[in-house]
């Protein structure tokens, strides 16, 4: 097992060794790190560039110079976990579908009118989330009689207040769960786009995970709360399970 992270420089090491320092790495901060177990790729994303590593011998295989548009800066990414392919979300607003082995662009998305901090997978399917307070699903089918940028955004009735900061989706569950400045959690169902749940926290989203397969929403925020939420059938459909504060600090009844 492996684990590789970075701030400018990327580095990795697993459960065994001590962190090594990867050559070739950024110059600018680091906003995103990709890995595919099916070719044992990690790409990372800082400033306008994009860079290939090999997971097995941690050196660098390619660089996207530019990659998401001449003058763009990338605020995130998110890698196919078949290493096909990988989406971009840039400061300005784009939101974009490239090819993971040459880095040319698929596709031009629906764009936000602000920063994109946020990307996540549904099905063949992409969210994105942004500053400007919208969260959009992004279809890549391309059927006869529709554009290939068909989008449909979430909640537009019932959605953050502020920045949306982070978020997760899962297909299994049909949600979409997302995060933002205005210290909420939202839980959306994505065949209809409504608002299903608002979870409240005591600041800023940070980080929002689904774990489809234990029927739990994980969320913390900016002062340091983990909240995990159980997804209940009937009517009370999501509750506290449990909350921390760098160690436990209550328990429910599930």
């Amino acid at each position: 097992q492996q684990l590789v992270f970075g701030i400018k420089t990327l580095h990795s090491f697993t459960q065994r060794e001590s962190p090594e320092l990867l050559e070739n790495s950024h110059k600018q901060p680091i906003v995103a790190v990709g890995y595919s177990p099916l070719n044992n790729t990690i790409l990372s994303a800082a400033g306008p560039s994009v860079r290939v590593w090999s997971a097995l011998v941690g050196v660098l295989t390619g660089v996207f110079e530019d990659v998401a548009g001449e003058g763009e800066i990338i605020s995130s990414m998110l890698m196919d976990p078949r290493g096909v392919t990988f989406a971009l979300g840039t400061e300005s607003g784009r939101v974009r579908l490239h090819n993971a082995t040459s880095g040319h662009c698929l596709r031009e998305l629906s764009s936000h009118r602000s920063v994109v901090p946020a990307l996540a997978w549904f099905g063949r399917a992409v969210v994105s989330g942004g500053w400007d307070g919208r969260v959009l699903l992004h279809s890549l089918r391309e059927t006869p009689g529709l554009q290939p940028d068909k989008h449909t955004e979430i909640g537009r009735a019932s959605g953050h207040s502020g920045r949306v900061t982070c978020l997760a989706a899962s297909d299994n569950l049909g949600l979409i769960v997302t995060g933002g400045t205005d210290s909420t959690v939202r839980v959306y169902n994505a065949s209809t786009s409504q608002l299903e749940k608002r979870l409240l926290h005591n600041g800023m989203i940070t980080a929002v995970s689904i774990l489809p397969e234990m029927g739990l929403i994980v969320s913390t925020d900016i002062s340091g709360t983990l909240f995990i939420w159980a997804i209940k059938s009937g009517g009370a459909r999501y509750q506290l399970a449990a909350a921390f504060r760098h160690r436990p600090i209550e328990w429910l009844d599930r």
